[in-house]
C-alpha cells in the first residue's frame, strides 16, 4: 500500500479497491482530541506524527441515539463513538499517485444528520470518482454534533465557541488547501457537496462572517438544505445550552464544569436535549451567535451579506421533504397551535398569528389543508426544507450560474436523492437485483439502475466544470435533458426552468414547492421575530 506525507502526518492507504483502482487513506488526523479546554472550542491544528498510520483508527463524532421515526428509524454507529473524532477520508484514483499526474478537482462531501448524528463513513467517495472517470479526489470529514458541536446562547458566546462544528468543517476545507497537491488535487478547484444537514452547513458557510470570509470552495450541491432558523439567542439558544448544563449535572456552573466533567455526564445532557425537542427538532443545529453566523441565512442573502464569487451553483428538494418530521403527536389543530411558538419562539403575537394564519386551522373558512398532518408538513417544509433552495436561488441567480433541482422519484421523502450517491452501476448483483424487485423500486423509483448513471453525470460534469450539461449522458433509457440555469429567481411566484428527477426521467417544470408566497412569507417572518429576539450583531 502506498504511503503519503501530509502536514499532519505519514499515512499508509487503509484500502484499494483493485476493480476501480481507487486507494482509499482513512481516518487522516486534522484536529486534535478536543477534550479538556478543547471542549466547546475551535478544532486545533494536530501535531505532526512521524509513525506511519495505517487508519485503523478513528472514531466516529458523539452522536444522539435518536428514533427519528418508522420511516427512517434509529441511529446505529459503524463504530464507537468517542470526542477525539476529527478525521478524513480521502479517496484517490490509482492514477493520481503517479509521477507528472494532472491535476483534478476535489469533492468534499459534508454529510447529514440533523447536526446530531452522522458520519464520513456513511458514504463512499467511489461513485462519483467512477461517474468523472477518475478524474476527481473525493474528501469526507467528520465534525462534532448534538451538543458537542452545536451547543450556542450568550454563555457559549461568552465563554466557548458556539456552532463548533461549522469550524470542524473549515477545517477540513483548510487540510485540502493545504495537503490535496500530494495526490494532485486541485486546491483553486473544490466542490463541497452535502444533503439535508450536510446541506444546510454549506449555506451557513456562505454566509459565515457577513460573507466576509472565503468559503474555501469555488462550486456547491446542496441536496435538500436543512435547519431549525434558530435566531434566539438569549431565549431559546440559551435555553437549550441551560438545559445541557443542567442535565450534564453541571447546573449552574457553566463550561468550566462542563469541560471537567467525565463524558458519560455530557452524554446525559445531549440526550436529554436532542430527546426534550419539540416534535420534528432535535435541539441542537446552526445558530445565531452575532459572529460566524450573525442571523439566519435567509435574512443575509436578503441584505447582500454573502459570498459572491462562486463559479456556480446546484440546489435540490425532494417533492416530500416534511412527511418523515411530521409528529404523530400532533392530532389536532389546537396541537399544532401550541407547537408553534415553541419553533417559532418570539413574544410578539402578531408575529405567532401571522404565522398561524399562513397554516390555517383545518376548520377555518377556505382551509387548503384537510388534515392536520398536511399543515404540520407544509409548515415544517416552508420553514425549515423547501424555502431554502427557493432563498439561495434568489440571491446567486444575479450573479452566477444556479441550477435547481425537484427530485420526485420513487417514494419521494427527504434523503431518497442521496442513494445516487453511493451507487455504481454493474457492482453489486444482489444490490441491482433488489432494485429490480417491485417494493424497492415503488421507494427508490423504477429502473434505478439506469436513472442513477445519468443522475451522477450531472453532478460529476458540474464538479469538473461548473456546468452539469457540459458531459451529461445524452443517450440511454433515461437519457439526461439540457439543464438551464435559472435566472431573475426572485421575480416569478413559481420558478421556472427547474429540472425535475422522476419516475419516468427528467423534464422541466415551474417548481410548485418553492413559491415566492411561501418562502417571502418566511423572509419577512424571520426578519420580524429576528428583530425582536435575536439581539442582531450584538
Amino acid at each position: 500500500m502506498p504511503v503519503l506525507k501530509f502536514t499532519t502526518g505519514m499515512y499508509k492507504a487503509t484500502v484499494y479497491d483493485k476493480a476501480a483502482d481507487v486507494y482509499c487513506f482513512k481516518n487522516i488526523r486534522f484536529g486534535r482530541n478536543p477534550v479538556g479546554d478543547l471542549r466547546f472550542a475551535k478544532p486545533a491544528k494536530p501535531e505532526y506524527n512521524a509513525t506511519v498510520s495505517d487508519g485503523s483508527y478513528g472514531p466516529e463524532c458523539i452522536q444522539s441515539d435518536l428514533d427519528i421515526g418508522s420511516l427512517i428509524g434509529k441511529r446505529q454507529a459503524a463504530a464507537p463513538l468517542t470526542e477525539d473524532c476529527l478525521f478524513l477520508d480521502l479517496y484517490v484514483p490509482g492514477k493520481q499517485l503517479k509521477a507528472g499526474a494532472a491535476k483534478v478537482p476535489v469533492l468534499n462531501w459534508i454529510y447529514g444528520g440533523a447536526y446530531v448524528f452522522g458520519s464520513k463513513d456513511t458514504y463512499s467517495g467511489l461513485a462519483y470518482i467512477k461517474a468523472a472517470k477518475d478524474n476527481l479526489v473525493y474528501v469526507a470529514g467528520n465534525y462534532r454534533l448534538g451538543g458537542f458541536g452545536f451547543a450556542a446562547g450568550k454563555t457559549m458566546e461568552k465563554d466557548g465557541q458556539p456552532n463548533a462544528g461549522l469550524y470542524d468543517q473549515r477545517a477540513v476545507l483548510e487540510w485540502i488547501q493545504d495537503n490535496i497537491e500530494t495526490v494532485a488535487g486541485n486546491k483553486a478547484d473544490v466542490t463541497v457537496m452535502g444533503e439535508s444537514a450536510g446541506a444546510g452547513s454549506i449555506e451557513h458557510h456562505l454566509v459565515a462572517f457577513g460573507g466576509k470570509q472565503e468559503p474555501l470552495f469555488n462550486k456547491a450541491i446542496l441536496q435538500s438544505p436543512a435547519f431549525q432558523p434558530l435566531y434566539d439567542r438569549a431565549g431559546l439558544s440559551e435555553k437549550t445550552y441551560k438545559q445541557f448544563e443542567s442535565a450534564a449535572g453541571c447546573a449552574g456552573q457553566g463550561l468550566a464544569c462542563l469541560r471537567k466533567a467525565p463524558l458519560q455526564k455530557l452524554l446525559q445532557g445531549n440526550e436529554a436535549v436532542t430527546k426534550g425537542a419539540p416534535a420534528g427538532t432535535f435541539g441542537f443545529g446552526p445558530a445565531a451567535d452575532g459572529v460566524w453566523v450573525r442571523q439566519v441565512p435567509n435574512l443575509e442573502f436578503q441584505s447582500g451579506n454573502f459570498y459572491k464569487k462562486l463559479d456556480s451553483l446546484i440546489v435540490s428538494h425532494v417533492r416530500d421533504e416534511a412527511a418523515m418530521f411530521a409528529s404523530p403527536k400532533l392530532k389536532t389543530d389546537d396541537d399544532f397551535d401550541a407547537y408553534i411558538p415553541q419553533v417559532v419562539t418570539t413574544n410578539n403575537n402578531f408575529i405567532l398569528n401571522d404565522v398561524k394564519n399562513k397554516y390555517p386551522r383545518t376548520d377555518a373558512a377556505g382551509s387548503p389543508f384537510k388534515t392536520v398532518k398536511e399543515r404540520v408538513t407544509k409548515f415544517i417544509s416552508d420553514s425549515s426544507f423547501a424555502c431554502n433552495v427557493r432563498f439561495i436561488a434568489n440571491a446567486y441567480s444575479d450573479l452566477t450560474k444556479v441550477h435547481v433541482m425537484q427530485y420526485s422519484r420513487g417514494v419521494g421523502l427527504h434523503g431518497m436523492d442521496v442513494t445516487n450517491n453511493i451507487y455504481v452501476p454493474g457492482r453489486n448483483a444482489q444490490l441491482d437485483m433488489l432494485l429490480g424487485t417491485p417494493l424497492l423500486s415503488g421507494v427508490v423509483g423504477p429502473n434505478f439502475q439506469t436513472f442513477a448513471p445519468s443522475y451522477q453525470s450531472y453532478m460529476a460534469s458540474f464538479v469538473a466544470s461548473g456546468d452539469p450539461n457540459a458531459a451529461r449522458l445524452q443517450t440511454g433509457n433515461m437519457a439526461t435533458i439540457q439543464w438551464p440555469a435559472v435566472t431573475d429567481a426572485s421575480k416569478p411566484d413559481l420558478l421556472p426552468n427547474v429540472l425535475d428527477a422522476g419516475d419516468m426521467g427528467f423534464k422541466l417544470i415551474e417548481d410548485p414547492l418553492i413559491p415566492m408566497s411561501s418562502c417571502g412569507f418566511w423572509d419577512n417572518s424571520l426578519a420580524a421575530a429576528t428583530a425582536v429576539q435575536g439581539i442582531f450583531l450584538s
